[in-house]
This record gives structure tokens, C-alpha cells and sequence, in this order.
């Protein structure tokens, strides 16, 4: 008995996964949604950043749906995980930003949802895309802000810090904007290699905004506060203006007014590359239709 058993259950097991295989390799149907997998990096653009100090790189991971509104637009919910991050102590010397000693970095997540637009488009279906194919982005969507740094060992959450005197919300507005190209590896994949810029509507993706230190003057008496909020080690320069090293430290906080912390007058940035799979999935392959019986659209030949 449990032998018999046995082989139904067999039987069935291969059966229903013969049939999963067939639907995923058919090409008589259109498939309209398709699954997005991506990894790349994420380049940060701020106050603890300078062109001349290069690009910051650190890790994005995407994953998304996209869904074929017509011959040349797709739709597409993203979901990207990235870290960014900003030092003044690898600054370049003449960035004359290591005085100010700032760092974070900051682990965010961001939901998107975007717009596709091709420069080729699919007449007949997804069998018939083209095998190279450019096309731009412009989306809308949200981010967490969670900008940390370690003092003496200690992870701190400058956000709860409020080092400006500011309490910024955990979530700030993103629009994507960018450029792509796919190439067509196999009748039911693509993959992709894209570059989106993110503009936001935050000035502390970094925690960075106040033009000095005058702010600092409301809570002198916070120690723990001041010690995370100012942390400059002095003016090191030789006096034709160039980068001498770091140097002794200034606890009475004087001049206060004349040390510069960041630029409140332009938000935080951040660019994705990336590079990624697209796959296409057959109607109904999630919902019963994998033995053929629920779909009627359209077939090719």
C-alpha cells in the first residue's frame, strides 16, 4: 500500500512540475508581467561629499515587477535595498573638509514605483521584442532616512541625536530619473544595466544641513549632544592655504559661527547603478493557469 502510495504521489510530483516547466517555456502565449532582479551600487551625493574625492560606492540590491501597458511602456514596482555612506576623514586634502571630522553611513530601504519607456516597441507580444533596447525611467516613490555613525565604539542613531536641533522625518519623498539598456539573452529573459538618480526631498540623508554651528548654542549644556553634533578638530592649514593634518581640538567651542557644517540650500542625492535580470512569467502561473485551462489570450505562431 504505502509502495502504491508511493508511486501516485511520484507521479503526481513530476506531473504538476512537467507541467509548471511547459508553461514557463511556452511561447504561444504573451506575458505581459515580468520579475526583476538587480545588484549594483549606490553613490551618494551631499554635504560629506565632494566630485573630487570620487564616487563612495556602496551596495544596492533591487527587486521589482514590471508589467507591459503597451508597445512601448512599462510599469514597474521596485523595491531597493542600499547602503550609503560619507566620510571627511577620506576626503581628498583639498576638499578641506577634514577639520570638520563628520562621518555616516546609513542602511535605507526605498519604494518605488516607475515608468519604462522604450525606444523600441513590442508589436506582438514579448516573443517579439527587440534584442537591444534603450529606454528612460522616471518614477516616484519613498526612502527611510537612517543616517548613523560610531563614536568610541558606539553605533548612534543621529536622527534621534537631533545634532541641528532638527527632528527630520524617518521617510522622505524620491523621484527617479534615468536611463537603461536591455539586451534580449534568451526568448524568456532579458538582462539590464541602468543608472537612476535619485532627487529627494530631504537635506539629511546624511544628517548634514546647517550652514554652521551657531545652532549649537541651544544646548551647550547637553555634553553627549555637543560631542556628537561638533566634532572639529581645528583649522590644520600652512599658510598658503594648504591641508596641513589633523590637530588639537577646540572644547570651548569658540568661533563657533565661523566653522562651515553643510549647505542647507541643496538636498541629498543618490545614484543606483545596477545590473539585473528580467524574466518573464506566463499568465497564470502563479494562479492555477499552469495547465493551460484558464487563459485564452492571444497565441503566436
Amino acid at each position: 500500500m504505502k509502495k502504491h502510495l508511493l508511486l501516485v504521489l511520484t507521479f503526481l510530483t513530476i506531473t504538476t512540475l512537467s507541467a509548471y516547466s511547459q508553461n514557463f517555456y511556452s511561447l504561444r502565449k504573451d506575458r505581459k508581467f515580468s520579475a526583476v532582479f538587480g545588484l549594483g551600487s549606490a553613490i551618494y551625493f551631499g554635504d560629506l561629499y565632494d566630485p573630487i574625492d570620487g564616487f563612495q560606492s556602496r551596495y544596492g540590491l533591487n527587486i521589482g515587477a514590471k508589467y507591459r501597458a503597451n508597445e512601448r511602456v512599462n510599469l514597474r514596482g521596485n523595491l531597493f535595498f542600499y547602503n550609503i555612506a560619507g566620510d571627511d576623514a577620506k576626503a581628498a586634502p583639498q576638499s578641506l573638509r577634514q577639520p570638520r571630522n563628520l562621518n555616516f553611513t546609513s542602511n535605507n530601504m526605498e519604494i518605488t514605483g516607475m515608468v519604462e519607456i522604450n525606444l523600441l516597441p513590442t508589436n506582438r507580444g514579448f516573443i517579439d521584442r527587440a534584442v537591444v533596447n534603450p529606454y528612460l525611467l522616471l518614477g516616484a516613490g519613498i526612502t527611510t532616512v537612517n543616517p548613523t555613525t560610531v563614536i568610541e565604539g558606539e553605533r548612534i542613531k543621529l536622527r534621534d541625536v537631533e545634532t541641528e536641533g532638527v527632528r527630520y522625518g524617518p521617510i522622505a519623498i524620491v523621484l527617479p530619473v534615468g536611463l537603461g539598456v536591455k539586451y534580449k539573452a534568451s526568448p524568456y529573459m532579458d538582462v539590464f544595466a541602468e543608472a537612476v538618480y535619485r532627487f529627494t526631498t530631504t537635506d539629511y540623508l546624511d544628517d548634514v544641513s546647517a550652514y554652521d554651528y551657531s545652532f549649537i548654542t541651544d544646548f551647550l549644556d547637553d555634553t553627549e549632544r555637543v560631542s556628537v553634533s561638533y566634532r572639529w578638530i581645528g583649522p590644520q592649514y600652512y599658510e598658503d592655504g594648504t591641508y596641513q593634518g589633523p590637530g588639537q581640538g577646540f572644547p570651548d567651542l569658540e568661533n563657533i559661527n565661523e566653522r562651515r557644517r553643510g549647505n542647507p540650500e541643496s538636498k541629498d542625492g543618490y545614484l543606483a547603478i545596477t545590473f539585473g535580470v528580467e524574466i518573464f512569467i506566463p499568465q497564470g502561473f502563479f494562479s492555477g493557469g499552469v495547465w493551460g485551462s484558464k487563459y485564452k489570450g492571444p497565441k503566436f505562431r
